[in-house]
């Protein structure tokens, strides 16, 4: 128990008796006590208390001066003036009330905090009430002369600074306290800060408003004047407030340091401040959290769950959540307890309150706000669709989508509906509300539809989302038309009825035009006319004047819109469909061996007089067929099979699958009665089908996304399985039983025939790189440059665009190949020799350096495909290209050729001749001939090409 002095001169005496036996003793604990804060700065956080209880003491609104003089620095309040007990107090160690710890924050009351002023002065004087006082020795109050207080002022603390101690660096550490501690306090609201020797004066003043959780918190300290408002909400026990919440209405804190009456430093990833009356280590900067013994800190924590609840209703009822905070509460890491507790309570708020904000600013319950995938959705959807169809009471707020923090989070804790663009699609068939859509909507409807494409590409007709059935396309004349893909129906512009062109808003986007490229809405032309009047001719049935039209503008008919139509004659006079006929040829009269569905050429020869030669070409751009039809048949693959398919696909559910699989027509007739010379011509001339013919497809699809895979198709199968096939002992077997090495020599397979026999049945055989004179003497004339191309690559015209690309040959060198960039620098059209021939066979010698082409080529093409964001496999193929593929199958192939010095010619590989690949193709040849650069060039138009490029009797082109 402390003991009671009867005066203040009885304490003082006894004083310098304790002082002079601990000297005597040599303990030093006042010294090592005064000592513990680590920021000299810290002693205004205590006076300013000590000015709080004092004003509180006397329910005097408080104000205090805070004073810098060149060798020291004097304070002044006008709380209640100091009395003898509380001289006693602040210089007696043990005796403060904080030696309670449930009281150890409690504001005003001196104790170890009073100390740090001996962080600046070694002799801090302290003028109140009629008492002057110096202290020294940490504890001895000495009588000093008095010192004037200014009016209106009860007391004044005095601090000379130490030797060691600059006033400036103490003033600029002062200009950067956190004043925002006034925030918390009940009596001092002003503060004033002056610098005597620079002649700076600020100020810190909280204002209260009529509305009493709203305070504006005015000061001079930042840059300009400002008067900031936060809205405080405090938790009250026995008229002090033990926890406070404080956001700034002004401004966003990402972070702010915990609050015991002053900041500690301990910093909180919370855009508002906390305060409250936690235990604190004893130079109050940090909190022990895991100290069992103090329970203080885990009650305060609990009543700050309601706490936090009620600032975020607070928040709500005065529409002051905005998209910002919502981010910023969304804690991405929560280390600290009281970020743990606060991330807790806004996932709970968020679940269990309307706390969602929408578009109209108004908060709604998490299950009845819908989130768009794509931000142009809020525009194209109305509210009564969303509520009619999903009851959904509005948008999520658009500025919230691009919060990243806060859209994790709700993904991840809250069912909120994510409505994409085919869910836009389907509910835009069902309710037709692009009929109200003005002018500004309509253009963002076209720019959705630009980025998803497949809502109106016609291969996607059977999907749900797809809009090919639904009058999507806005004319000239402000009119939703259906778009007939058949008959061309609208243009991009140009055509004389209104009715048939796109309204001209929609042409000034780039984007948007892209799209009706590709869909072939082009501009109205003289081509674009007559391909329309085709269409007409066809729907009238008069097809003599359709062929008239057609022979004489050859070159302007839209081959691919005309392949839908009934515009070809059969030999039954009959008008079909090009795909539902047959080209006369001696292979499928053979094959069939009765009369099957033929082009009637009788009929064209009456009719026209143009070689049989050219109508062939005509029939083969309008599809008609030179193999087999495929027939479609229903394939039922097991699950077992269908789960091999998937692989790792996490598409789920699957609400749909689809197979597409065939034979070819006639193929069970053929069979029926093979022998030795059907085998034959069969063997010959399937090597001549298009891949696709051996490729099957299974496809699957939940509600929002779909995948594809494919296999060997039944046509694959039965020439796989069935026996038709003699081995060198005539044993009629099937391919799966079949020892290539075995195969009847009657056959006469050429070696390139014989390797694609292999890649279409996926046999294994070992193979064998012999050379021919023939191939030798090929290889001397590359060797001694008297092949010539070269030079006629860069100086002549050709219709075939070539894109060049150059990137540093050293770096290739060095870096083995993987070049860092590559720049289209320019774009010619050569011209090359008419009327060539092709080659022969070259294998070994010249693996190494064709090698070295396709690595070149490899990382072109992984270049771009990278710079696109597309996830496409590359691979490299030993017949000289490489595929570019996704889900296995391949969207383009990439012939390489390639030369290494400026005399030689281009060496490609013989499997460019095979004119039959029904995939996208392009052909790259790299050139090494240039010391510095290594050249690329990009062939896309290359049959052209090949045809101009192939010479007799001097070779051009070593061909594999």
């Amino acid at each position: 128990m402390p003991k009671k002095f009867n005066n203040l001169q009885e304490y003082i005496s006894l004083t310098r008796e304790v002082i002079k036996a601990n000297k005597d003793k040599g303990n030093r604990y006042a010294e090592i006590l005064s000592s513990l804060y680590a920021d000299p700065v810290h002693f205004l956080d205590e006076i300013v208390q000590n000015a709080e209880d004092a004003c509180a003491r006397i329910a005097r609104q408080g104000k205090m001066i805070i004073q810098f003089e060149k060798d020291d620095i004097a304070i002044y309040h006008n709380g209640d003036p100091f009395n003898e007990d509380d001289f006693i107090a602040i210089t007696t160690y043990g005796r403060s009330t904080k030696k309670q710890l449930s009281n150890i924050n409690k504001i005003g009351k001196f104790g170890i905090g009073f100390r740090s002023v001996f962080g600046i002065t070694d002799t801090p004087e302290i003028h109140s009430n009629g008492f002057h006082f110096v202290i020294r020795d940490f504890e001895l109050l000495e009588a000093i002369d008095p010192i004037d207080i200014i009016e209106q002022y009860t007391t004044l603390f005095k601090f000379p600074f130490k030797k060691n101690i600059s006033a400036s660096d103490l003033w600029d550490r002062v200009k950067a306290w956190d004043f925002r501690f006034i925030l918390f306090l009940n009596y001092v609201n002003k503060i004033e800060i002056i610098n005597n020797i620079t002649h700076e004066k600020f100020f810190i003043e909280k204002i209260n408003t009529d509305d009493s959780k709203i305070v504006i918190l005015s000061t001079n300290m930042t840059e300009a004047l400002a008067d900031e408002k936060y809205l405080v909400l405090s938790k009250i026990n026995n008229n002090q407030k033990k926890l406070s919440l404080a956001i700034s209405l002004e401004k966003l804190y990402v972070t702010n340091p915990l609050f015991v009456f002053f900041p500690t430093r301990e910093i909180l990833h919370l855009p508002f401040i906390v305060h409250g009356f936690f235990t604190t280590t004893p130079t109050r900067e940090q909190i022990p959290w895991d100290n069992s013994a103090i329970n203080e800190n885990k009650v305060l924590l609990n009543q700050l769950k309601k706490l936090f609840t009620n600032f975020l209703k607070e928040l709500c009822n005065r529409n002051l959540l905005t998209p910002d905070l919502y981010e910023a509460f969304s804690l991405s890491f929560n280390e600290h307890p009281i970020e743990k507790l606060w991330l807790e309570q806004w996932i709970d708020f968020l679940k269990n309150n309307n706390s969602i904000l929408t578009n109209d600013n108004k908060y709604y319950h998490h299950s009845l706000v819908a989130f768009p995938r794509n931000k142009l959705l809020l525009d194209l959807i109305p509210k009564n669709v969303l509520n009619k169809l999903w009851n959904k009471k509005n948008w999520i707020n658009l500025e919230l989508i691009d919060k990243t923090n806060f859209i994790e989070l709700i993904k991840k804790e809250l069912s909120i509906r994510i409505i994409d663009e085919h869910d836009f699609a389907f509910a835009l068939k069902k309710f037709n509300f692009n009929k109200n859509y003005n002018s500004q909507q309509i253009e963002i409807f076209y720019e959705l539809l630009a980025q998803n494409p497949e809502l109106v590409l016609p291969n996607n007709k059977n999907k749900f989302y797809n809009l090919s059935d639904y009058p999507w396309l806005y004319t000239s004349d402000k009119k939703w038309k259906l778009w007939d893909e058949e008959i061309s129906n609208v243009f991009l512009y140009g055509a004389p009825d209104p009715a048939m062109n796109i309204n001209p808003v929609l042409i000034k986007n780039e984007n948007i035009v892209n799209l009706f490229y590709s869909l072939q809405i082009k501009p109205y032309d003289d081509q674009k006319g007559i391909n329309h009047q085709l269409t007409i001719y066809i729907y009238k049935k008069a097809y003599r004047k359709f062929w008239d039209l057609f022979l004489a503008n050859l070159d302007k008919v839209d081959y691919e819109l005309l392949q839908s139509f009934e515009c070809i004659a059969n030999i039954n006079n009959e008008w079909c469909k090009p795909n539902e006929l047959y080209l006369p040829s001696k292979e499928l009269e053979y094959y069939f061996s009765y009369n099957k569905n033929f082009v009637n050429f009788k009929w064209y020869k009456n009719n026209y007089k143009l070689p049989l030669s050219q109508f062939i070409s005509i029939f083969e751009k309008l599809n008609v067929n030179k193999f087999p039809i495929k027939i479609k048949i229903e394939n039922h693959l097991n699950e077992d099979d269908k789960t091999k398919l998937r692989g790792h696909s996490d598409i789920k559910p699957i609400v749909e699958e689809n197979i597409d699989d065939w034979t070819i027509e006639g193929i069970d007739d053929f069979l029926a009665n093979i022998n030795l010379e059907k085998s034959n011509f069969l063997l010959h001339w399937i090597l001549q089908f298009p891949d696709d013919y051996w490729w099957a497809k299974y496809s699957w699809a939940s509600y929002i996304r779909n995948d594809e895979a494919v296999f060997h198709s039944t046509i694959w199968q039965i020439l796989y399985t069935k026996p038709w096939i003699y081995d060198a002992d005539d044993n009629l077997i099937a391919i799966s039983n079949l020892n290539i090495s075995k195969l009847k020599l009657d056959y006469r397979l050429s070696a390139s025939e014989l390797q694609h026999f292999i890649n279409i049945f996926d046999l294994e055989v070992k193979d064998n790189f012999s050379l021919s004179l023939d191939e030798l003497k090929l290889i001397n004339m590359y060797r001694s440059g008297t092949l010539n191309l070269a030079d006629k690559i860069i100086s002549q015209n050709n219709k075939a665009k070539v894109n060049i690309h150059y990137f540093d040959i050293q770096e290739i060198r060095k870096n083995g190949f993987e070049v860092d960039s590559l720049k289209i620098l320019e774009e010619y059209v050569p011209d090359f020799p008419k009327n060539l021939t092709p080659l022969m066979h070259i294998k070994k010698p010249f693996e190494k350096i064709f090698n070295k082409f396709i690595d070149i080529a490899y990382q072109w093409i992984m270049q771009q495909t990278l710079a696109n964001n597309e996830t496409y496999k590359i691979k490299k193929c030993r017949d000289g290209y490489i595929d570019l593929m996704k889900n296995e199958i391949v969207m383009t192939r990439y012939y390489i050729g390639g030369k290494t010095e400026p005399s030689d010619y281009f060496m490609i590989y013989k499997t460019i001749l095979n004119t039959d690949v029904n995939i996208p193709t392009s052909l790259l040849l790299v050139d090494l001939s240039d010391v510095e650069n290594a050249l690329l060039l990009e062939i896309r138009d290359y049959k052209q090409f090949i045809k101009n490029n192939i010479i007799d009797p001097e070779i051009i082109f070593l061909l594999w």
